[in-house]
């Protein structure tokens, strides 16, 4: 996930590049007892990692293609349902 929010951020233009390697090494570091509960979080964990995916995706590229797997990858994401109000980011983000 922090891989596509670096992206994500890079194309905001709103952060320095040293303020994005900030953000993005809090984002990493941040959930440190993580692990300790993979098998229960896995479910949340791949909503995560598909919501970010899906717009990394939605930025980077501007094909049909991709844009389907985009929308595959959010409703996926979906299973965790907070994400649900989430997706008006992405949303607003590509539009503008």
């Amino acid at each position: 996930a922090g891989a596509f929010l670096w992206e994500i951020l890079k194309k905001t233009n709103l952060l320095t590049p040293s303020q994005i390697k900030f953000v993005i090494l809090i984002f990493l570091i941040a959930p440190v007892n993580h692990a300790r509960i993979a098998l229960v979080m896995f479910g949340y964990t791949t909503s995560y990692f598909f919501f970010f995916l899906a717009w990394m995706l939605l930025l980077r590229f501007r094909s049909n293609a991709m844009f389907a797997v985009s929308i595959f990858c959010f409703f996926w994401s979906f299973m965790t349902h907070s994400f649900l109000f989430f997706f008006l980011f992405p949303t607003l983000h590509f539009i503008f």
